[in-house]
């Protein structure tokens, strides 16, 4: 009898400490490499950005612990797939779906747009004249109607690192720059701070943000994030980060 009551003590510490040590774990949170949604900061030596607060703040309502690793897009779609990364930001429907991820309810606006130094408004159809710089495997994600119009273009190349769309166009070398507007007109201001980028036109707004490996996180994620929003705390971030809305 005696023997039964040390065994079952110790199978009942067991189970606490693994209980314990599964609520203590840091989650590994993935986030593109993109000012001022997130970004390493050098003089500070951390990572900040808005989307990067929002997902911290929303895991503290929730007392989840949490360490973030900025990665380019393509490496943070490959990291997470692979399940080197429990939550990820952002995710498209393409890229999540193929490894039935959970998406998180959406709080940050990504909208991507045709963007250059001149004030004037345009459409896709009558650019065939003008030079294009994308990130990289735009024409992957924003469909046939924007692959039909960048085939008929004068120039158009997609690249890695975003300041090199602001330098090209700075330099003259193309007219017209693509990609998601915050994080377009952020760096634009940061390098050019003299120089007002203009956006010609919206091409896509995304539905995408955050996903998750496990579903009890996701729900977990959204419930922070509703304590977060119902206190005004998303937009007094976004406030500070001078998110276009």
């Amino acid at each position: 009898m005696k023997l039964l009551k040390t065994l079952l003590i110790f199978c009942f510490w067991g189970a606490s400490f693994q209980v314990a040590l599964a609520k203590s774990k840091v989650l590994k949170v993935g986030l593109n490499d993109a000012y001022p949604w997130s970004y390493y900061d050098v003089k500070q030596k951390k990572v900040m950005g808005a989307e990067k607060e929002i997902i911290e703040a929303a895991f503290k309502e929730v007392r989840i612990q949490v360490e973030f690793h900025v990665l380019g897009y393509a490496r943070l779609v490959k990291e997470f797939q692979e399940k080197r990364l429990d939550f990820a930001s952002p995710i498209t429907k393409q890229d999540g779906t193929k490894i039935k991820a959970y998406f998180t309810k959406r709080f940050v606006p990504f909208v991507d747009v045709v963007a250059s130094f001149e004030k004037e408004n345009i459409q896709l159809t009558n650019l065939y004249k003008k030079r294009f710089i994308a990130y990289q495997n735009a024409s992957q994600y924003l469909g046939p109607k924007y692959q039909k119009a960048v085939a008929n273009s004068k120039s158009y190349t997609e690249l890695p690192g975003r300041e090199n769309q602001i330098l090209m166009l700075k330099l003259g070398r193309v007219d017209y720059i693509v990609g998601e507007q915050n994080i377009l007109h952020g760096l634009a201001k940061k390098l050019f701070p003299k120089r007002k980028l203009y956006t010609n036109l919206i091409i896509k707004d995304w539905k995408i943000g955050p996903a998750s490996l496990d579903k009890n996180l996701q729900e977990k994620f959204n419930q922070g994030l509703k304590k977060l929003l119902a206190k005004d705390g998303v937009q007094k971030i976004l406030k500070r980060y001078k998110i276009i809305r």
